[in-house]
């Protein structure tokens, strides 16, 4: 049994595959996803990590926005190394959850992974490593050029107000 899957983080490798964070990590190779949209939904940087050097985002209910991503069948066989690869990313705290996207305008009932937040939502900087990840993955993930601007003009602002961390 399979199952559908929607990636729009940072794991997303190509239009194809997910990759985990390690250097050298070999991808995990899926088919050819379908571009999707999670409609009503955006990134919010609320999720203290300590790998990644300060918050990283989860996705949100927004309205009028929307997250940009591929879904694909994942095979049962492949689930532990999804798995694996999500937390590489998002750190062990990451949730599976169900989302409803949009693809080739049929609506789907995906899974997909997110960072969990602990309440209170985490202070202090975001982490621009994280948001320049995003930029990469779905530039990589062949994800629609307006969506691809946005999130670059976003790494740009968080690089002109937010200082750079203190050298150590």
């Amino acid at each position: 049994m399979s199952r559908l899957y929607f990636a729009a983080g940072p794991s997303l490798a190509s239009p194809t595959s997910l990759k985990a964070r390690e250097p050298g990590a070999r991808p995990l190779e899926l088919g050819p996803g379908t571009l999707a949209v999670l409609p009503h939904s955006y990134f919010t940087y609320d999720v203290a990590s300590g790998q990644w050097g300060g918050r990283i985002a989860r996705i949100v209910s927004v309205p009028g926005r929307a997250v940009h991503g591929r879904v694909f069948t994942v095979p049962d066989l492949s689930r532990a190394e999804l798995d694996a690869i999500e937390r590489s990313w998002l750190g062990d705290g990451a949730t599976l959850v169900k989302r409803q996207v949009t693809a080739g305008g049929a609506r789907l009932e995906v899974e997909s992974w997110m960072a969990s937040a602990s309440p209170p939502a985490a202070s202090g900087p975001v982490s621009v490593a994280f948001a320049r990840a995003l930029v990469e993955a779905a530039r990589l993930g062949e994800l629609p050029e307006p969506y691809l601007v946005t999130l670059a003009a976003e790494v740009q602002i968080l690089e002109v107000l937010q200082p750079p961390p203190a050298p150590e």
